[in-house]
């Protein structure tokens, strides 16, 4: 492995956590209250105790996400689309169920939470892809102008 291959890894490390803390609070909180039913004090302990969880599979999602996409010779915006909904939904939902069981929400609610974010993954899918890229290009320029 060479040092920009290296480097590369560590600024998608860095990038990708970033990312996925951002993301997961802010739109679990919309999600989990306004949807769900949990209370805000419910919320915020699911989102502060997703933080440690998101910053461990935030690099294994990326990589997992990029190897989803390298796996596609056809880059259509349709494929590319699908990739990131399929990549969040089958990555997220399973330690997003963890965490509320966790925190002492009841099955109702996590049924609900789950059934809504399977849901929206439609819409929540792909503009997490978008933010995760364009993460990794901000810190990637930020970086090399500092070099």
């Amino acid at each position: 492995m060479g040092f920009e291959t290296v480097s590369q890894t560590k600024m998608h490390c860095v990038a990708d956590t970033f990312s996925l803390v951002t993301f997961a609070f802010a739109v679990g909180m919309a999600i989990e209250v306004l949807l769900s039913g949990l209370t805000i004090s419910q919320s915020m302990h699911s989102r502060l105790m997703a933080i440690p969880l998101n910053a461990v599979v935030a690099r294994p999602y990326g990589v997992y996400r990029d190897w989803l996409f390298s796996r596609c010779s056809d880059r259509g915006r349709a494929l590319r689309v699908l990739l990131d909904v399929f990549a969040f939904t089958t990555f997220m939902m399973p330690q997003y169920a963890l965490v509320l069981w966790w925190v002492g929400a009841e099955g109702a609610q996590i049924l609900s939470a789950c059934l809504s974010v399977l849901l929206l993954s439609l819409v929540i899918g792909r503009p997490y892809g978008l933010y995760l890229v364009m993460c990794r290009n901000l810190l990637h320029h930020w970086i090399r102008r500092r070099i």
